[in-house]
Parts: C-alpha cells; sequence; structure tokens
C-alpha cells in the first residue's frame, strides 16, 4: 500500500469511528448514568469509586438516592423533569459539598436514550466561577450587536470570548463548500502562532465529529495529557455500550489528543455555530496549558454562541434574499417573455444575456435536441457532445453543479481556462435537453496549516494513526477550479429548471394535437371546477352553521368564521399547479402562528420538511386554527410569558406525528362543553384521513397529538426551514384618504368598500370596468386606489397606466398565485392575493403610499400578507 493510500483509509476510519461510544470520560468530573424512573444505577465511571468512598460494584444497580444526599436528590428531581421533557435539553445545577472530601461540585443532567445521565464537576476554587451565565453573555451580545460589516462582528466576537474565558486564543473557524475550514478570525495572546487566514483539511474534523459538534454545541478538554476513566459497565445487558453524544465529559479519540499536544495545545474548547441547522463552523479556543472552565462560564459561551448563530444565520439569509428577490424579478420577465413565443429552443437562446444576470455566470448556452446555442466563455463546441453525455449518465432530473468541472469530464482540464465550473438544468423529462452555465477557472493561493495532502500518518504494521507534526503555513496554487455555486444560486437554479421544464412540456402540448387536446382539457376542466364550486359552497354553508352555532355574538360569529376561511384559503394557496397540489406542513403551521411571535412569548416550530397532498392540507389547516384560536383565547399565547412547541416527526411507516405542547399560560380546565371548534379538532383528521388525534388538557398547558397517515404526505428533500410565514399588521390609513375601487364582482366590491371604510377612509369610488373608472379618475381626485387585475373579459392595466401617469398610488388584487398578468412597467407595485384581511389590505396601501414610483428602481414591494414575486 502506497503512502497516498494509507492517507485514503486513515480519512475512511476517521469518518467511521464511533466516537460517541468512546467507553471513558476525561478525569476531572464523575458520570453516573441512570435509568428512569427509578433512579438505578446502569453505569459509572471507575473514578466514582473514591469519589463516594464505595466500590463500584456496591453502586450499581442501587437506587442513586442511596448515592447522593437528598437536598441534591432534590435538584435533580427537578431537572429531569425538564429534560425528560426535553430531548437535547440539559440542567445545570450549583450544589454544595459533595463526596468524602466534602468539595463544592456543579452537576449537570441530561437525557440519552433511556438513561439519564449525571455529570459531577469539583469546583473548589477556580478563579472563573460565580458569574452569572446570563449577566456574562448579556455584555458580551450588547458589545457585538453594534457591529456593521461582517468583518468587524467576527473580531468582536473572538474577542468578547478571549476577553469572557482567558483562553490564549480564539478564533472562529468556518466550514467551507468542500468540507475543509478556514481561520476567519482570530484573537490571540502575545507569542501565540497566528494561525488567521489558514486553511485545514476536512479530515482535521472528520464526519463522526462534525455531527457531534452539531448534536452538542459545546465541547471542553482541560488537559490535552489526561488519563481516560473507563466507564463500568462498557455495555448493557443488550451489548450496547454507553452513547456519550451529549456528555461534556466525554473522552475524546487518541488520535485529536496528540493532533492538539502536536500543535502546542494543552487545553481547548469549542462552541459550535449552528446555522439554519447545519454546522456553519466553530468558536475554538486553545491555551498552552491546561485549562479548566467552569460550568457557569461555560453556559454563559453556550448563550453567547446561539445568539452568534443567529446573528450569523440572519445576516447571511439576508444577503441570499437580496439576491433571490432581484433574480425572481428576472425569472417571471424570462418566463412571461417565453410565454409568448412558440419555439422555446429560440426563445431561449434569444435571452440568454438575460440568464447570465440572474445567475452570475461568465457563458451561457442551451443543448435542445442536439442543438447548442451558447453565448459568452463556454466550452469549445466539439466537446460539448462529451459534457452532455457526462451529465445524462448522472440520471438525474435535478440541477447538476460542480466548481471543478475537470471531477466530471476529465477531458475538460484541457480548457480549463474558458470553463471550470458549470450548473446544468435539464430542460426535459428525459436526460439529453439542458440550459448550461459555465464559470472561468479562478486561480487562486491556498494557505493550509500543514501539508493537506498528509493529514495523517499511518504505522504499516500496526496501523495505528498519528496526525501531522507539523502546522507551518503549507502554500498551493489551485487551478482547474471555478468560484463555487452558492447555496442561493442553487435554489434560484432550481426554480428555474422547474418552469423552464414547465414552458417546453407546455409547448410541446401545443405542438401535439392541439385541437383535440384544449378540448377535451377544456371540458374536463369545466367538470372539475362545477365539482370543486359545489363542494366549496357545501363546505362554506357547514361553516356559516357551525360556527353560528358555537357562537355567543354576532361579532364572535364574524371572528370565528373569517378566521376559518382564511385558514382554508392559506391551504388552498399553497396546493397550486406549481406546487404539484401539495402544501408544506411548515408553511401551514407557520401561517398560524408568526403573528403572535411577540412580546416575551416563545414558539418553537421544528421538523422535517414535510409536504401534504390536497386532502390533508385543508383538514390540517382547520385543525391547526382551531388550536392557536384556543392558545390565543384561553393558554400559551395569551400572556406574554407563554411557551408555545410545535414539532413534529415521520416514523419508519412514514405516518407523521405532530406534537402541540403549551406551557408558561394560565391553569388549564377541561372544556365544560364541545363547541364546534373542539368537535372539529377530535373529529377532523380522523374522519377524513383516518388519522388519529388525541388532545390532553393538563393543568399546565395542552397537549395534543395529531397522526397523519402516511399516503397523505411525503417527506421532502429540500429544507424548508427558510419558509416565510404570514404576518398580521395592524393600522388603519392616514389622512382619510379617497380610494378608488375597482373589481368587477358586486359582492366583493360591497364588502371591500366597507373595508376600506373601516380602515379610515374618507371616500370609496367603486367602478366595475374601465371604463366607468376612467371616467371616474377624470371628474375625481383619489389619493389611492385598489385594483383588481382581471376584470372578465378585460384587465385594469389601462387604470394602472393612468394612475402611474399621475402619481398616484396603487395596489393590484387578484386571486392568481403569482405575478405573471403583472407587466414590467408596473412590476414594482404591491399585489395582494385574494381572499385577503383588512389588515393585509391596509398594510398594502400603506406600503403603496410610502414606496417611490415603480420607475425608480426599486425591486418589487411586498406587503405582509401580499403575494411575493414566485
Amino acid at each position: 500500500m502506497n503512502s497516498r493510500q494509507h492517507h485514503m483509509t486513515a480519512d475512511r476510519d476517521c469518518d467511521n469511528a464511533p466516537i460517541q461510544f468512546s467507553g471513558a470520560i476525561q478525569p476531572h468530573g464523575y458520570l453516573i448514568a441512570c435509568s428512569m424512573p427509578g433512579w438505578i444505577v446502569r453505569h459509572v465511571s471507575v473514578n466514582v469509586a473514591g469519589f463516594l468512598g464505595m466500590p463500584v460494584a456496591s453502586m450499581l444497580g442501587k437506587s442513586l438516592d442511596t448515592l447522593l444526599p437528598e437536598e441534591l436528590m432534590h435538584s435533580l428531581g427537578n431537572a429531569a423533569t425538564t429534560v425528560m421533557m426535553e430531548p437535547g435539553s440539559q440542567q445545570r445545577i450549583a450544589e454544595g459539598q459533595l463526596g468524602t472530601q466534602r468539595v463544592r461540585c456543579d452537576v449537570c443532567v441530561y437525557r440519552s436514550g433511556a438513561l439519564l445521565h449525571i455529570e459531577i464537576e469539583p469546583n473548589e476554587a477556580n478563579p472563573l466561577r460565580g458569574h452569572d451565565p446570563l449577566a456574562l453573555a448579556q455584555g458580551m451580545i450588547t458589545r457585538l450587536a453594534g457591529t456593521t460589516g461582517l468583518d468587524e462582528f467576527h473580531d468582536r466576537a473572538v474577542q468578547q470570548v478571549r476577553a469572557m474565558t482567558g483562553f490564549d486564543r480564539v478564533m472562529i473557524y468556518r466550514f467551507l463548500h468542500d468540507g475543509s475550514g478556514k481561520v476567519i478570525a482570530e484573537s490571540r495572546r502575545s507569542g501565540m502562532e497566528s494561525y488567521l487566514g489558514l486553511h485545514y483539511p476536512a479530515s482535521d474534523i472528520p464526519q463522526p465529529a462534525r455531527e457531534l459538534y452539531r448534536r452538542n454545541r459545546l465541547r471542553c478538554i482541560e488537559d490535552a495529557n489526561y488519563t481516560p476513566v473507563p466507564i463500568e459497565p462498557r455495555v448493557d445487558e443488550q451489548g450496547r455500550p454507553l452513547d456519550l453524544s451529549q456528555t461534556g465529559l466525554r473522552s475524546v479519540a487518541p488520535v485529536h489528543l496528540e493532533y492538539l499536544r502536536n500543535m502546542g495545545v494543552g487545553a481547548s474548547m469549542s462552541v459550535s455555530v449552528m446555522c439554519n441547522g447545519r454546522l456553519w463552523g466553530l468558536i475554538a479556543c486553545h491555551h498552552r496549558s491546561a485549562r479548566r472552565v467552569p460550568m457557569d462560564m461555560r453556559s454563559a459561551a453556550d448563550l453567547f454562541g446561539m445568539f452568534f448563530s443567529m446573528q450569523v444565520a440572519v445576516r447571511e439569509d439576508a444577503r441570499d434574499r437580496d439576491y433571490e428577490i432581484r433574480a425572481r424579478v428576472l425569472h417571471e420577465e424570462l418566463i412571461h417573455a417565453l410565454g409568448r413565443d412558440a419555439n422555446p429552443a429560440d426563445a431561449l437562446a434569444r435571452r440568454l444575456g438575460m440568464l447570465r444576470r440572474m445567475v452570475p455566470c461568465d457563458g451561457v448556452g442551451a443543448w435542445i435536441a442536439g442543438r447548442w446555442l451558447g453565448e459568452g466563455s463556454t466550452p469549445p463546441a466539439a466537446a460539448l457532445p462529451a459534457l452532455v453525455e457526462a451529465l445524462a449518465a448522472k440520471g438525474t432530473r435535478e440541477v447538476i453543479a460542480t466548481h471543478a468541472l475537470s471531477s466530471l469530464l476529465p477531458e475538460a482540464s484541457a480548457w480549463a481556462e474558458r470553463c471550470s465550473g458549470v450548473m446544468a438544468l435539464p430542460v426535459s423529462t428525459t436526460p439529453g435537453d439542458y440550459l448550461l452555465l459555465f464559470r472561468r477557472e479562478l486561480p487562486r493561493s491556498i494557505t493550509w496549516a500543514g501539508d493537506p495532502n498528509t493529514p495523517f500518518q499511518t504505522d504499516p504494521e500496526t496501523g495505528k494513526l498519528s496526525p501531522r507534526r507539523s502546522f507551518e503555513a503549507w502554500k498551493q496554487e489551485v487551478r482547474g477550479q471555478s468560484a463555487a455555486w452558492s447555496h442561493a444560486e442553487l435554489r434560484v437554479g432550481e426554480r428555474l429548471r422547474v418552469a423552464l421544464l414547465e414552458h417546453v412540456l407546455r409547448s410541446a402540448e401545443a405542438n401535439s394535437e392541439q385541437q383535440r387536446i384544449s378540448s377535451e382539457r377544456q371540458g374536463l376542466l369545466v367538470a372539475e371546477l362545477n365539482h370543486r364550486v359545489k363542494n366549496l359552497l357545501a363546505l362554506m354553508q357547514s361553516l356559516v352553521m357551525s360556527s353560528h352555532d358555537s357562537a355567543e355574538n354576532l361579532h364572535e360569529f364574524v371572528e370565528n368564521l373569517e378566521g376559518r376561511i382564511r385558514a382554508l384559503a392559506f391551504a388552498h394557496d399553497q396546493i397550486t399547479p406549481r406546487s404539484n397540489n401539495e402544501a408544506r406542513l411548515r408553511a401551514l403551521v407557520e401561517s398560524e402562528l408568526m403573528p403572535y411571535r411577540q412580546g416575551q412569548r416563545r414558539i418553537e416550530i421544528e421538523g422535517p420538511p414535510v409536504v401534504l397532498d390536497n386532502r390533508s392540507g385543508p383538514a390540517l389547516a382547520l385543525v391547526l386554527h382551531e388550536m392557536t384560536t384556543n392558545a390565543v383565547k384561553y393558554g400559551a399565547l395569551s400572556v406574554d410569558t407563554g411557551h408555545l412547541r410545535v414539532a413534529w416527526r415521520v416514523d419508519e411507516e412514514k405516518c407523521c406525528h405532530i406534537e402541540w405542547t403549551e406551557r408558561g399560560g394560565p391553569e388549564v380546565q377541561p372544556p365544560h362543553h364541545e363547541g364546534f371548534g373542539s368537535t372539529l379538532i377530535r373529529r377532523s383528521i380522523p374522519f377524513e384521513l383516518r388519522g388519529e388525534v388525541k388532545v390532553d388538557y393538563l393543568p399546565e398547558g395542552v397537549h395534543a397529538v395529531f397522526s397523519l397517515p402516511g399516503d397523505h404526505l411525503r417527506v421532502d428533500t429540500v429544507d424548508d426551514r427558510a419558509t416565510e410565514a404570514i404576518k398580521a399588521p395592524s393600522g388603519g390609513l392616514a389622512g382619510q384618504p379617497t380610494v378608488l375601487l375597482v373589481e368587477d364582482n358586486m359582492l366583493i366590491a360591497l364588502d371591500t368598500e366597507h373595508v376600506l371604510q373601516r380602515l379610515g377612509a374618507a371616500q370609496v369610488e367603486v367602478a366595475g370596468n374601465v371604463v366607468d373608472a376612467l371616467e371616474i379618475l377624470s371628474h375625481v381626485s383619489v389619493d389611492a386606489a385598489v385594483l383588481d387585475v382581471n376584470l372578465g373579459d378585460e384587465t385594469s392595466l389601462a387604470i394602472a397606466d393612468a394612475l402611474h401617469s399621475r402619481g398616484t398610488p396603487f395596489v393590484f388584487a387578484t386571486g392568481y398565485h403569482d405575478r405573471a398578468m403583472i407587466p414590467r412597467n408596473h412590476a414594482g407595485v404591491p399585489v395582494i392575493r385574494k381572499p385577503f384581511t383588512p389588515d393585509s389590505l391596509s398594510e398594502s396601501l400603506r406600503l403603496a403610499i410610502g414606496a417611490r414610483p415603480p420607475d425608480a428602481g426599486d425591486g418589487p414591494h411586498v406587503a405582509p400578507g401580499s403575494d411575493a414575486v414566485n
């Protein structure tokens, strides 16, 4: 086996090492693992024997209350109550004199599988202890909050952590797209070697270690020269080792300790930086000698790390969101333009420049039916068939992207200067047709902390791994690679792929028996529309009757009915042809709960990306609305101190279990009688979906579990945590304006007129068509306008042009899902979707009145509750 093969084997060994089952802890503390509820001791670290003055064998199988003082057991009982209900949480306790030597200790309690773990750390005389972690973290956060640029933000963070903990060196280590890492900020004591700007190979932090960093935010090694303390017994009755994933005392791999010693590090601490559920990087702390960091100081560092993580996510999301909004405007402009052309290939070829503005690249082209059309920096024409063949061999209909094209097509290294990166968008149902975006080579020099090609040394006889000993700067000239494609650019590419595929399919349909297919489709559409309208009218009739029966007065009746209709409308708005008649569970939950994220209330939403079908979406939307309404009126959301957690999981049988947990609200009393809302909660899911519902009215808060069968849902591969929720703005219209309302449906016009008057409009001029509206404008000076886009056999765009020429602000109202009917010269006009609420209508008008004219160069303005550019 050659040297390179040794290193590859070492990398695989590290990536597969079960480091959470190390079977030992660091010697500065003690570990006891108990089964609950009897507090039966199942595992202990062997040094507990000396701490408590009794043999290990005599402890196993005993109740913990026979080993520890009564006052500590009381505190442990309170802590255990919390951690058993919240998996992954930890509770820290500051206790008095413990053990045979009666030393002051800190205690940490957490759950690991079916066991409760208790960590005890003597901490009698440490100059760092005694600080209030909340006060420490608050002071650090205050100093960090005033930063503007990212460099200042990162520099201030490492300075704050080093000042608090006293470590010799504190760094921010960021993971890059290829798994390697880079030190992007550093604060160090004089005489310490600087690692700022250095890169580290992915093998320095193998995958199991990254997973533990993700699950356990804080890790300390107080002495890199420690001798591990074994745990007895090492395995349980089923032969399973103790899972130490959450254990702060967990003994780390010997190769990692050697790695630290080779760096001249005697102690270390790391705080995980999590962004949108992924491990973004680490706040890494090093000390030349052993250093103990007490629990309260670690708690402060943990709190600071969570704030730092949130700020990183907010700042990066804002940057991505600004780019994606600009890209969406170009996306709609492109799709609208393609829709007017009968030949997709020719239409796309004429607009390749627009694609280069949408996704930054150096060249772009379309390979459709063996025909190549391109512009900018693209591969040689002779190389394109081989490239397309390599892409087709991937056998995927999703976006394919690489910043190292030669890894996909080896012969690409011959023309790497002109093309070293590609994003390929399949635009047909079978592999073969692609839209290709290219990036030029980006030569750059990377400075590594040591040779990245030799991260480990392997003894060929024993197979023992040893980390590299040198961390001197090692420069590498990187060629044949382009700038990497960002997550935001890949999302924009995926949306473009779907839209182009839809366009190609529509064009193909139009060219194949267009008249016959169109006639059949229209007949089916009319029949389906008639069926759905009848169902919708029946549902509305049921909601009106049930809301009337359960309401005590007219105001409550209107409020209940409006809320239920709004919940159904949002659910149906998610279920469109663009979403394949599916709705996202997270969107439904956030649409109900996000308006109440204010004050001191805490609302947690957690779960995998679950997509619901067109039957379960509306049913669940009504249930979530009723649960939210009850929580706002009587439960956790009725007070500022309330806490609501909505979490879901998908089991092995593909069933989704949604858990609703309220705490911190008024004491709960079971309902004396069952109204319509309670009946809907209890019976809707079992009746319509054959699922299960369990609602418990516990004194501390309502707890409910809703179980949906797997045939009504699927788990998506796309992370949906960035879902934008609908917020509920408030406030009326200032200055008693005169408003022009253009709406061809009389009932909707009457309702909207009434809403505008309630919002403060002094006068509402109503028109049902273009002629009447223009007539009103010739005689009446209006301050704002609400225009229904589609007026039967005409549109309101002529009215919009007239208002624009006068500088009169206005908003579009539409029942369609997107802005396809809005021309480019009105791209900045707010669009509100029907059915809308008084608050969303008010916010849209106030946004329009306060916005600059659409031709001022702004992007599209979107009011809360109104339509974004989709």
